[in-house]
């Protein structure tokens, strides 16, 4: 499986995340690591994201080419060739750590709070129905508020969490590899204002 361990590219996602808040990135060689990943790569850890513009992982982390796989789609979802490409990150290439990273003022969760009918999009946006009726419920809210920034906040949160518990039911390969301790599965949150990354279900050291 991986070469590092999943606390390990825990810390190197935390500490890339430092840089990247501090404005310290670390000098790379673009050249350099174009010739170093031409014949392959081993990323370290696999993460699945939003397709937001001001969100990309490899910035966010402060990490070069090859370092980490990473799976785009609006509102950070699951379907099932995200879940094989998540599979074969971890099960195939050895990847040791699986991360769902949503995000604040997310255009997505505005979007199903709304109700936004839009070709393709609708049937999508109808998988963050169980974040906004968690959210709902949690904070008093009678009806979805798209225009309610802390609201859009707690579902983005929620489905965090929800795609998380998604990954591990319907894909039994990663949750086998989690209980074997091979695998970690944890959620994070960035926030578009400071460019800072929390992250939940990690366990306490």
């Amino acid at each position: 499986m991986a070469s590092i361990t999943p606390k390990e590219a825990l810390s190197r996602l935390r500490e890339g995340n430092q840089r990247f808040v501090s404005g310290k990135l670390e000098p790379r060689d673009i050249a350099a690591e174009i010739r170093n990943t031409a014949s392959g790569a081993q990323p370290f850890a696999a993460v699945l994201g939003c397709i937001d513009s001001r969100v990309p992982p490899e910035l966010v982390f402060d990490q070069g080419l090859g370092a980490l796989y990473c799976a785009r789609v609006a509102g950070n979802i699951v379907d099932d060739a995200v879940l094989a490409s998540l599979e074969f990150a971890c099960c195939v290439s050895g990847a040791a750590l699986v991360v769902v990273l949503g995000h604040s003022d997310c255009g997505a969760v505005k979007g199903a709070c709304n109700g936004l009918g839009q070709g393709t999009l609708t049937k999508a946006l109808e998988k963050l129905a169980p974040a906004i009726a968690a959210a709902s419920e949690a904070g008093g809210h009678s009806l979805p508020a798209g225009d309610d920034p802390s609201f859009v906040r707690s579902v983005a949160r929620e489905n965090v969490a929800l795609t998380l518990a998604e990954i591990k039911r319907l894909c039994p390969a990663l949750a086998k590899a989690e209980a074997e301790g091979q695998v970690d599965l944890v959620g994070a949150f960035y926030d578009v204002e400071t460019g800072e990354v929390v992250f939940s279900d990690v366990e306490t050291p």
